[in-house]
């Protein structure tokens, strides 16, 4: 008996160990090649770690340019609900379609920090709480992602338009505003949020200094998070007399495809609007 619990607690801490070796990416990189066909997917050097990439071809005789569709944190891109519901709309409209998944915060965590005292959490807040560490690595994690994206949608002629969603989508507007990553020509944000309290109140001034064009996407389904600054950041945008910010609200269920239809006709109706 004594041997067999022995056992039991060394295969636990050997998986363990293991679950700590592979990140978010890694394992859904090695679920992929398990159950993809080749070809299906390409693979993305970022620094010494491979991410899988979703290509898809633009549909029309004429390329408008390179979409990036970067996931929330810890979502599949080819999760069946979401931004995967945007590539049909897009490639129809002549965009070249990117999708890859964002750096998950606990996959890129070296040193944890405590959680922030209660006074700074909402009390409908829906979301793990994100320390300032795990922050600043998921965002430079996250710049990496983008870059070597980026320099892949070199490729293709036309324009670059990023879409990204939640933590992913406020984190990427954060380094856009500082100047540390390099502005796309425009930026698509859904449900922006950060949960954390100061970064989450500094959201909207950031959002309305980054450089480039941006609208912003917002919903009644939206948690707390997001919810808490939807009309600041607005108010914001105007502040700084930001060119070419758009708010909108989307109607109807969470993440549906008739959701996301309209989301896809927002963006069609924003880059008409800015002359693409």
């Amino acid at each position: 008996m004594r041997m067999l619990f022995l056992f039991i607690c060394l295969l636990c801490s050997t998986s363990k160990v293991l679950a700590q070796q592979l990140d978010f990416t890694d394992l859904l990189l090695q679920d992929w090649r398990q159950h993809l066909p080749d070809g299906q997917f390409d693979v993305l050097l970022v620094g010494e770690q491979e991410v899988p990439l979703l290509v898809h071809e633009s549909r029309t005789s004429l390329t408008k340019g390179v979409v990036v569709i970067i996931s929330d944190t810890s979502q599949s891109p080819l999760h069946g609900q979401g931004l995967s519901m945007l590539v049909n709309q897009l490639t129809g409209w002549g965009w070249v379609t990117m999708q890859l998944p964002a750096p998950s915060p606990e996959s890129v965590l070296e040193d944890e920090e405590p959680v922030p005292a209660d006074d700074q959490v909402p009390s409908f807040h829906t979301a793990p709480l994100l320390t300032d560490t795990q922050f600043t690595q998921n965002a430079q994690a996250l710049g990496e992602r983008i870059n070597a994206v980026a320099n892949r949608a070199g490729r293709y002629p036309g324009f670059f338009l990023v879409i990204s969603q939640g933590i992913t989508a406020a984190s990427l507007a954060t380094s856009y505003a500082e100047g540390s990553l390099a502005a796309p020509d425009a930026l698509v944000v859904l449900s922006p949020y950060l949960p954390n309290r100061p970064m989450n109140d500094d959201l909207p001034r950031r959002l309305a200094r980054t450089p480039m064009p941006v609208l912003d996407l917002f919903s009644h389904w939206d948690n707390g998070w997001s919810r808490m600054h939807i009309e600041q950041r607005k108010i914001e945008a105007e502040r700084e007399l930001k060119m070419h910010y758009r708010q909108r609200e989307i109607i109807g269920q969470p993440l549906d495809a008739q959701q996301m239809a309209r989301v896809g006709k927002e963006i069609q109706g924003w880059l008409v609007y800015l002359g693409w």
